[in-house]
């Protein structure tokens, strides 16, 4: 292949023009000679290196106004909506931009923006106003932030090219998504109610689609690709065409999920009421201490007899942590359980696409929703809860075992004085620890005896010597240990025991959640159709949907379909720009 400059042209004259351009095609192509073609345009202004045998390669005026006509444009929503045709709302017509070579006007007519250049913004009172025409099964989001509009643009120049686009794009045309996480705070663009669209479904009566901000552009050179034509006439269309999706999610706002919420409540309330039953004077500390110290005192009582025994006990569990977890947000990037609200939110595009979401796809990708697909998601959505539910039962057994106990226990020792039953000495008991430190014998027990007040020098040469026996020999430092383990040993099963019935409670709090995701998304395999980048000129397009003019280019960012068994309940394309056709006059 030899590289040769291609030559600038100049202006062609006379009537003959369209026939001196034929002949000089005819000699480039028949002879294969150097020979600079005589273009019959206006000059050529971007000369440029191309690879190619000596003259094969004719340059054509893609600047001078007046020779094509040309059109193209946006609409940001079509279709159908529980057999509504959205082409009877006027506030949905999008824009087309015509240009006829002599004249530029666009459909619906409106004041152009820059030359050639025209737009339709749907804005809030626009969007607010279809949406009543529209009802339940589909509304459009309000603008917010730094959206002011969902628009749609059209550019049509007389030079052979033309533009459209619509969605989330500015008045020279450009997309305003950014393809970064941020686009996922951006407000939500469509709602598909499919309760609404799917009565019979009753797992669905809450469930709803929505699609995030999203937009498209198509541009096309005409000119270009008659000038790449002359010397292969299979040269392919020069158009590019993008699009964005910031996101698609479905979503169901269920009173499943606040049961669940509630149950997991109803059994922390357990959890506490059970751990607080062990206080109380008659609470299984209280007793188990009563009588592991009168088993040690009473036989060094001599004299004395027992007297009442009181006992005060509390035992203060911090549960604060734990509820903290049942209003948490769970989320593994995909699956998403907000159990305050009682909404569960799926992140379709990444379910289905992995990371990258709907954005990069090849033309006329559709997303299935299979049996594998269910599975999986119902097992990641288990999983999700099940990490949930032990680390609620993790930061309730810390709170557990950090629980305070409190415990004072009173023992009056008895003497009979001139015929009258006297209390005449007291012998207190105490245990302050943690629950952890008294089931794992870390605990011990304060004791203290204190002969009444008043008592004669007899009496007090009577009881003395019992309280320091008692002191001494009944209550020593390794007596108490081994009385504050046995009193762990009697109360571990019952927190063992507590704390394993709140694990098993939340498993059941939790396993309708898993159901209703099933049997959310168990419908669905055939009753939600997603489609990403649709190209109707492209392999796999739909062949459903409106008819494409020849010679128009276009693609809409997403295209949903909702069947209901008897037919198609909703089909609505979103984000849709085209351009052309373009000819040459």
């Amino acid at each position: 292949m030899n590289l040769h400059r291609r030559t600038t042209p100049h202006t062609g004259g006379g009537p003959g023009r369209r026939a001196a351009r034929a002949l000089a095609f005819g000699l480039v192509l028949c002879t294969g000679l150097a020979v600079a073609a005589q273009p019959v345009r206006a000059s050529w202004t971007d000369a440029e290196w191309v690879n190619g045998p000596v003259g094969v390669r004719v340059p054509r005026d893609c600047a001078t106004a007046g020779l094509y006509a040309a059109q193209g444009g946006g609409r940001f929503l079509d279709g159908s909506v529980l057999g509504l045709d959205l082409d009877t709302l006027a506030q949905l017509q999008g824009i087309t931009a015509l240009n006829s070579g002599t004249v530029s006007s666009s459909v619906p007519a409106r004041p152009p923006v820059a030359p050639n250049t025209y737009a339709n913004p749907l804005d809030a009172t626009v969007i607010s106003a279809v949406n009543a025409a529209l009802g339940n099964g589909l509304q459009l989001g309000l603008p917010a932030g730094r959206i002011g509009a969902y628009n749609q643009w059209g550019q049509a120049p007389s030079t052979g090219q033309s533009a459209g686009a619509a969605g989330l794009v500015s008045n020279s045309g450009a997309i305003g998504l950014t393809g970064t996480p941020a686009d996922a705070s951006l407000p939500t663009a469509a709602t598909i109610r499919l309760g609404a669209l799917l009565p019979a479904v009753t797992a669905l009566a809450d469930a709803r689609v929505d699609v995030g901000v999203l937009a498209s552009s198509t541009q096309l050179d005409w000119c270009r690709t008659l000038e790449n034509r002359v010397t292969d006439p299979a040269a392919p269309v020069v158009v590019d065409r993008d699009y964005g999706i910031a996101s698609l999610a479905l979503q169901t706002n269920s009173p499943v999920v606040a049961g669940a919420r509630t149950a997991a409540s109803a059994a922390v309330t357990t959890l506490n009421t059970t751990i607080a039953a062990l206080g109380g004077p008659n609470g299984l500390i209280a007793t188990t201490l009563r009588a592991q110290v009168l088993a040690a005192v009473t036989p060094v009582l001599g004299a004395l007899g027992l007297g009442t025994v009181t006992a005060t006990a509390t035992v203060a569990v911090d549960l604060a942590p734990v509820n903290a977890l049942l209003s948490q947000t769970l989320t593994d990037g995909i699956v998403t359980i907000d159990l305050a609200n009682g909404l569960v939110r799926v992140d379709l595009a990444r379910l289905l696409n992995g990371a990258n979401g709907l954005n990069g796809l090849d033309p006329n990708t559709e997303l299935l929703i299979n049996a594998a697909v269910v599975n999986a998601l119902v097992a990641r959505t288990g999983a999700l809860l099940d990490a949930w539910t032990t680390q609620v039962v993790a930061a309730a057994q810390q709170a557990v075992s950090a629980a305070t106990v409190n415990v004072n226990l009173a023992v009056n020792l008895q003497l009979n004085v001139l015929g009258t039953i006297t209390n005449v000495a007291t012998v207190n008991v105490t245990l302050q620890d943690t629950l952890n430190r008294i089931t794992t014998g870390q605990a011990t027990l304060g004791v203290s005896a204190q002969a009444a007040a008043g008592l004669s020098g007899a009496v007090l040469a009577v009881v003395n010597p019992v309280l320091a026996t008692i002191l001494g020999t009944a209550l020593t430092p390794a007596v108490r240990a081994t009385i504050a383990a046995a009193v762990g040993t009697t109360i571990a099963p019952v927190l063992t025991t507590a704390v394993t019935t709140l694990g098993s409670s939340l498993a059941t709090a939790t396993a309708p959640v898993v159901t209703l995701v099933g049997a959310i998304f168990t419908p669905l395999q055939n009753a939600l159709s997603i489609r990403v980048n649709v190209q109707p000129d492209q392999p796999g397009a739909p062949t459903t949907g409106p008819a494409v003019p020849a010679g128009r280019y276009q693609v809409d960012a997403l295209r949903i379909g909702v069947l209901d068994g008897l037919g198609t309940a909703a089909s609505v394309e979103l984000a849709r720009s085209f351009a052309g056709p373009n000819a040459e006059l």
